[in-house]
């Protein structure tokens, strides 16, 4: 009943939207209806939904939606992770804005309106990421704090969850780097660096849903873990990031500290004492 947008978006908007929702596809065909509906739902609705498929997926086909805000691009490759796909979508972006939303999340409907007038005035604003788990609300990104608040690198490397800001497009820089683990955490930290307003916000808009199968549950968690926090020290090391010395250095130390904590984790992995890293930081 509705038509599918084509890979050039010519379903899309003439004029270019206020803000770009850039959803990378992988292996999301039982979430990806829930994640592009709360996109789609937004008070604010000058948007577009820009879809990246790497897994060869016709996603635009699944949800059989002729809204023509939606489009669709692909990395022309399987499983080339979220920041290749991430890019392969802002590059097709339209938008004087940018946000991120993972396939298997979800956006409330205020969100956007909320956070614009902040990253309108500062560049860039990140709200407060609710974790989920088995449907129960774990936790939260920021503790009680005050409704806004400039955020710091501490801020960004703290919390151990996504946090997806929206930000005006020329401080997404090149975009999210190719590392195994972490590729969030490095761009908000050179947002930050490009954007010292950067605001954080004690509301919640972003709802951050782990599931069965996720990164921090797969058998290969403490491998992945390994090479990301290795590469990304090694980036840091050389001066291949975007990041000011303050912020290069709090990176270093933070990524350090995780990649010894992470071989812990292997360590009690391979005696049997935890399953996956969510039980292992629960323990």
């Amino acid at each position: 009943m509705c038509r599918a947008p084509t890979e050039d978006g010519s379903l899309a908007h003439s004029l270019a939207p206020t803000v770009s929702i850039l959803v990378p596809c992988f292996e999301a065909a039982g979430t990806i209806g829930k994640a592009v509906g709360s996109a789609l739902a937004q008070t604010f609705d000058d948007i577009e939904v820009v879809l990246a498929s790497d897994d060869g997926e016709d996603y635009a086909a699944m949800l059989d939606c002729a809204d023509p805000r939606l489009r669709q691009v692909s990395t022309g490759r399987t499983g080339s992770g979220d920041g290749p796909a991430r890019n392969a979508a802002l590059a097709a972006a339209r938008g004087r804005f940018i946000a991120n939303l993972d396939a298997d999340d979800a956006m409330r409907p205020e969100r956007l309106a909320f956070m614009l007038p902040y990253a309108e005035r500062c560049g860039a604003a990140v709200d407060n990421t609710a974790l989920w788990i088995g449907g129960c609300l774990t936790k939260t990104a920021f503790p009680p704090a005050p409704a806004d608040f400039r955020l710091t690198a501490e801020a960004i490397l703290a919390p151990r969850l996504p946090m997806n800001a929206l930000l005006r497009r020329e401080f997404a820089g090149e975009g999210w780097r190719a590392f195994d683990f972490c590729s969030d955490v490095v761009f908000n930290l050179e947002v930050l660096s490009r954007c010292p307003e950067f605001r954080g916000l004690a509301r919640t808009g972003y709802d951050y849903v782990k599931r069965d199968g996720s990164i921090t549950q797969s058998p290969d968690t403490a491998d992945r873990a390994a090479r990301g926090y290795a590469a990304i020290i090694a980036a840091i090391d050389a001066g291949g990031l975007d990041l000011t010395p303050g912020i290069a250095a709090a990176a270093r130390a933070e990524f350090a500290a995780n990649a010894g904590a992470n071989e812990a984790f292997r360590a009690a992995r391979s005696a049997g004492e935890v399953e996956n890293l969510e039980a292992w930081l629960a323990s």
